[in-house]
């Protein structure tokens, strides 16, 4: 791939692929090419990591492990011969806030066991963002000191529907205008129209019509306290 990202027209003869004088359009805008990042944690993830990766992006992992997993990559790494230190650093991190930490992980659990299928047990080990602002600041603050200077945020919230009628208050404002994420900390991820079409990530500027169906991500209690509003 990074041939095909750094040059115009490619031969290559290898293991597993074989072909000639090829090219690939269009090509990326990053130069040489689009840094490559890899997020497991087995050895030969660790090994991928080292040999051939730019950014080191686990899930899942607490910040012990992650030091223990970034201490592996760097002795491989040296085993090549390759020169690490500007390797990006960066977690994946599932997060839901609220009052109560160990109730946050409660209703996490759940809602990732629902999405996935099977039963999990969510650890209580500093790998989560669960409970107050300070609460994930301290688990921040512990990739912070492993190097990490990336992090994706998932939020394991509630996905709901909720109905635009003609007598909301909603009805030909734009999303924008409505103010859904700063009032109620929601987030309308699509929105489900009258003749079937649904729009995916609308944009701020999308005017809400009578019959729309916001599909939003939040909350329960924020959900809730929205429909009576």
């Amino acid at each position: 791939m990074t041939k095909l990202w750094s040059a115009k027209r490619v031969s290559h003869h290898g293991r597993h692929y074989q072909f000639d004088d090829i090219c690939m359009l269009p090509g990326p805008w990053q130069r040489p090419h689009p840094p490559l990042w890899a997020g497991g944690m087995s050895a030969q993830m660790l090994q991928r990591t080292a040999r051939w990766c730019d950014g080191f992006i686990p899930v899942d992992v607490n910040p012990d492990q992650y030091g223990e997993a970034v201490v592996q990559i760097e002795k491989f790494a040296d085993s090549y011969g390759r020169d690490i230190s500007e390797l990006t650093k960066g977690v994946h991190l599932f997060f839901r806030l609220g009052e109560s930490q160990s109730e946050q992980r409660g209703k996490a659990q759940r809602l990732l066991n629902e999405r996935r299928g099977f039963d999990v047990e969510l650890p209580d080990d500093g790998r989560f963002l669960f409970g107050t602002v300070s609460d994930c600041l301290r688990v921040l603050e512990s990739f912070i000191d492993m190097g990490v200077t990336h992090f994706v945020f998932n939020p394991l919230v509630e996905l709901d529907e909720v109905d635009v009628t003609s007598e909301s208050p909603l009805a030909g404002q734009t999303i924008a205008d409505s103010r859904i994420g700063q009032q109620f900390r929601l987030l309308v991820v699509g929105v489900k129209q009258q003749e079937g079409a649904i729009q995916f990530n609308p944009q701020a500027s999308y005017v809400l019509r009578p019959d729309d169906v916001l599909i939003v991500l939040g909350r329960t209690e924020d959900i809730e306290q929205f429909r009576a509003a």
